[in-house]
């Protein structure tokens, strides 16, 4: 999973949650 601008902006938790989900 590559850190794009996008996902930076998101919060931890979110990230957390994107990172199961990919």
């Amino acid at each position: 999973m590559e850190e794009d601008p996008f996902i930076k902006q998101m919060k931890p938790e979110e990230l957390k949650i994107e990172d199961e989900v990919y």
